[in-house]
Parts: C-alpha cells; sequence; structure tokens
C-alpha cells in the first residue's frame, strides 16, 4: 500500500499511522485544484460497505459529524469533509486500532489519489480495487477468535476454545443446513480421528493387533482427557479462524496464528503446544525470524507485526517458511477448512489448499497432496458420490480444478487407486509421518470403511505409528461425506470444544457462501465448472 504514496511519506507512515495522524505530517496539502469532489463521493456513498463497523464507530462516537458529512457531501466540499471531519476520526489516539488501520487509512488513499492524480478516472477505478482488496484482506470484526489471555490470580493464561464459548456469536445470517451438516461433519470428524489416536500415537501395528483401539482414553503423559484433541485440531482451527476473520485466504495471517499456537498455546484443549513436528517448528521458527527483520527495516513495533494490515507489506512478504525437501503430514492433517471454505470456486479451492500446506512444508508433494485431498473435498461438497470421488480417473476428470498443472508421480499414483489394498498393512499400507504414505493410508481407510465411519477411523487409528494424524485425515473426508448426523453420537457428544468448533462450522458455512474471487484470472473457465455443476 505505501508505493502507491509519495515516497516522502512512505517512511513515516511505515512508523506509525496513527502518530502520524496525530502530528498531521502526513497531510498533504489541500489546495490543489482537481478534479478529485465526485470521486470522494464514492468513498461516501460506500461508508456502510467499505466497513459496517466504521459506520457504526462513527455513529456511535460522531453522530452530528456523521450527519455534517452526508450534508457537505451533497455539495461536494471534500475540504470541509477531510479537515473537519475525517482527519479527526483518524486522529482519534482513544479509538485506533492497529487491526483496523488499513480500513481507516483507505480513506486518506482515496483522497490522496484524487488530489494528485492526473487521471482521476483511472485512479478512480485503481482505488475501487485496492478498496475491496484492503477490505477483504484485512477486515475483522470477530474478536472472540483473537489470541485472548486470563489472570487466574497470578498467572496470565491464554483463553482455551471451550472457554470461548460464552463469547463466541452465530452468523446473522441464514444457514444452509444440509451444507454445515457436511461441514460441520468434516470438522468434528477431523477431531474425532484426532482424539482417538492421540493416547497411542507412535505405537507399532503389531503392538495395535494385541491392544486395539474402540474408544477414547485418556492420556496421563501429556495431560489429555477423554475426547481431547492433539496438534491436528488446534492447527485446523486456527486456519479455519484465519479464513473466517479474514474473509480471504491470507497465509500471512495463518502463520501468525499458528505462531499464536506454537508459542502461546492457541487453540490448544491444554493451554499449551504440543506434538508439533520438526517440520512445523522451523517453519513458525523462520517466520518469526522474517517477522523480525521486517519491523527492523521498517521500524514497526514489534508488538503490531503480529496485526499488520498495510497491503505493500503483505504482498512482499515470502510467507513460504519451510526448508527444502519438507514432506511431512503436517500440511496435510489442518487441511480441511480450506476446501470447506472455498468450495464453491474449485480452481481457487485446489490452489489454496496447496498453498496452505506448502507455506510450512516446502516439497512438492506436499503441496500436491493437499491440492488432491482438498479436490476430494470439493467434489464431496458438490454432490459426487463415493463411487465418483474414488475413482481411479478422479483426477482426470477434474484436470480443470488443478489448473493445468500436474499432479507429482508419487500423488498421482494414489490418485490412480494405489490405497486399494485388501490387505491394508500387509499390503503396504502404513500411517508413518511421511505425507505420501499418509494419504495413501487415509484414503485406503475410506475405501475400506464399508460405509462405516466408526469402522474407517478405527482402521486409520489401529494402522499404528502416526496414528492421531491419519486418523484425523481421514475424518476430514469421511466427515464432510457422511455428515456430521451419521458420526456416531458418543463419540460427537465427548469430542472437545464440541460448541466451539460448531460455531466456527457455521461461519465457515456463511463466509464461504459470501466470498468470491478477487481477481478475473480462471473466471471464465471458473463459470464454465460452475455451469456444469448446476
Amino acid at each position: 500500500m505505501l508505493a502507491i504514496l509519495p515516497k516522502k511519506f512512505q517512511s513515516s507512515l511505515t512508523l506509525s499511522y496513527r502518530e502520524q495522524f496525530q502530528q498531521r505530517t502526513i497531510l498533504f496539502p489541500l489546495d490543489k485544484s482537481t478534479h478529485y469532489d465526485k470521486y470522494l463521493k464514492i468513498v461516501l456513498e460506500d461508508l456502510p460497505t467499505i466497513d459496517e463497523r466504521l459506520l457504526n464507530f462513527i455513529e456511535n462516537k460522531y453522530p452530528r459529524r456523521l450527519q455534517s458529512i452526508r450534508r457537505i457531501s451533497e455539495s461536494r466540499n471534500v475540504r470541509k469533509i477531510y479537515s473537519n471531519h475525517i482527519f479527526p476520526i483518524l486522529s482519534d489516539d482513544s479509538q485506533w486500532s492497529t487491526k483496523s488501520d488499513a480500513i481507516l487509512i483507505v480513506y486518506v488513499i482515496f483522497i490522496y489519489k484524487d488530489l494528485y492524480s492526473p487521471q482521476p478516472d483511472h485512479f478512480a477505478n485503481e482505488m475501487k480495487t485496492l478498496k475491496n482488496t484492503l477490505i477483504i484482506k484485512t477486515r475483522q470484526d470477530k474478536k472472540w477468535l483473537d489470541r485472548q489471555y486470563y489472570y487466574d490470580g497470578r498467572d496470565k493464561r491464554i483463553v482455551k476454545p471451550d472457554e470461548l464459548e460464552d463469547m463466541m456469536e452465530d452468523p446473522s445470517g441464514s444457514i444452509d443446513e444440509e451444507l454445515l451438516n457436511r461441514i460441520h461433519g468434516s470438522m468434528i470428524g477431523m477431531a474425532l480421528g484426532d482424539a482417538l489416536g492421540a493416547h497411542v500415537e507412535f505405537r507399532t501395528h503389531a503392538y495395535l493387533v494385541k491392544h486395539p483401539v474402540t474408544d477414547f482414553q485418556e492420556d496421563e503423559a501429556r495431560g489429555l482427557k477423554k475426547g481431547q484433541s492433539t496438534d491436528a485440531t488446534s492447527m485446523a482451527l486456527c486456519l479455519a479462524n484465519s479464513l473466517i476473520a479474514r474473509r480471504h485466504f491470507n497465509p500471512y495471517d495463518q502463520l501468525v496464528r499458528y505462531k499464536w499456537w506454537y508459542k502461546n498455546g492457541y487453540m490448544t484443549s491444554t493451554g499449551r503446544c504440543f506434538d508439533i513436528g520438526e517440520n512445523t517448528s522451523q517453519s513458525f521458527d523462520e517466520f518469526q525470524r522474517r517477522q523480525e527483520s521486517l519491523a527492523k527495516d521498517h521500524q514497526i513495533p514489534l508488538e503490531q507485526l503480529d496485526f499488520l494490515s498495510d497491503y505493500h507489506l503483505l504482498a512482499n512478504f515470502n510467507v513460504d517458511c519451510s526448508k527444502i525437501g519438507a514432506a511431512g503430514n503436517g500440511a496435510l492433517m489442518r487441511l480441511a477448512p480450506v476446501p470447506l471454505f472455498f468450495h464453491k470456486w474449485p480452481i481457487h479451492a485446489v490452489e489454496f489448499s496447496g498453498r496452505s500446506g506448502q507455506i510450512t512444508h516446502g516439497d512438492p508433494k506436499a503441496y500436491d497432496a493437499c491440492r488432491y485431498y482438498g479436490a476430494l473435498i470439493v467434489a464431496t461438497l458438490r454432490g459426487e458420490s463415493k463411487e465418483q470421488l474414488l475413482d481411479n480417473e478422479f483426477y482426470v476428470k477434474h484436470k480443470p480444478w488443478f489448473n493445468g498443472k500436474r499432479l507429482h508421480t508419487d500423488i498421482e499414483a494414489i490418485a490412480k487407486g494405489s490405497y486399494k489394498q485388501r490387505q491394508g498393512y500387509d499390503g503396504g499400507i502404513r500411517g508413518n509421518g511421511y505425507i505420501v504414505n499418509t494419504l495413501q493410508a487415509a484414503l485406503w481407510a475410506f475405501w475400506a470403511d464399508e460405509n462405516n465411519f466408526e469402522k474407517g477411523v478405527l482402521a486409520a487409528v489401529n494402522l499404528g505409528d502416526d496414528t492421531d494424524t491419519t486418523a484425523a485425515i481421514y475424518g476430514q473426508l469421511a466427515g464432510v461425506y457422511y455428515g456430521f448426523k451419521k458420526l456416531p453420537e458418543n463419540w460427537r457428544d465427548q469430542v472437545y470444544a464440541k460448541d466451539f468448533i460448531k460455531c466456527v462450522s457455521k461461519w465457515i458455512v456463511y463466509e464461504g457462501n459470501q466470498w468470491q474471487p478477487e481477481e478475473p484470472t480462471h473466471s471464465t473457465q471458473q463459470s464454465k465448472i460452475n455451469q456444469k455443476t448446476n
């Protein structure tokens, strides 16, 4: 965003928007006569759509000022509107929020472009696009999805998901109940698999043949009660929270929330991070290092790094934090929220699925495993049968979704049915930490479950090794296919933070239904896909 401002303003803006507003050094002179009045009117007319919270804030804090803005806008007196009304609101220290600075600064950018533009019409269109991009990528009104703390009398502690249930809010709009049943099923199915496999993680298959898992158990070593989940569910909730809070696919914000999980226990069932993989932790350490470098280069206070809304800075931040060759299953275990959210737009859903894994697991096989599994979840939500999902030609029949990017040969072999092994473990199926093997194991469990979630999820767990992750990945696809209502009721009732997960599922349905691509890329091809399925 800073790139579109004059150089003399860029460094000062980076330091602190609020300070510059207060010092009034950001301001450009208002004595230059250009054709800008009608373009500021665009901003004023779009006030409710730019951000309803901002409108409510102005109405509550400055009711008379809002009336004056509207009255003056009729005469198009831009100087009065800006000098007397917009600037004082932007300058209000008591109401300033680092999370909403882009929403507010967009007004100044509009005015700047219209004051200094030699081609007002061109920049008016440019600013409309910028406005939409900024708001989609930075707007957040679900404060209960932020990292929250409380004091227990002595220590500061993270607020866990089940403790947020009194704070959360359901969407105000209508919800498609059948779609919710499917999406809720995927989220709960994932949590069920995670919790069922937690207490036997890294147990061998031979051990589990003698002592098979049949129900939830406590994990005393890690302090887990029955039904409590591990890293798979925690990271999936981080990802879901980012999508519904930002209303868009924002890798920077995803990494921020993963870092909160890693450092502070955000979205955990115990209040602390545990069971984190080596590839994942290295990626988050690298992300934090890059954040600190960004802060140093642009003189940004460290406490503001997790709430950046500057579009230019975010667009130029390298979010690919993985080391070369990282192909662990941590990329796949958290995937579900992405294809669930974007399922109406298969090309975007598949690409975002791959990107969601790529930021922490840089091996092409991780990218393609996420793309392929994401496509299966999207196809399920679009009404395809189990026979169609498990068709050896599924990838070929859905190639347009993959946007001309061919799957890695190892993933393509799975797509062609390599997981269809009647002997299961004895036929070579392994539930270990390598993403190719885990993908194969999860699909084997789905293929062999005889249309019974309980049978499939227990088969995934009892393969041994990375039991919770394999079962969580199975649960994502099986849960969306069977739906919440067909999951075992006695298990559903024991899932940790089940009300919170249901609320998040509702928001995935609601916000996902509102989302549309910003860019025109693939729009024609996407429209053809949508027409074929309607």
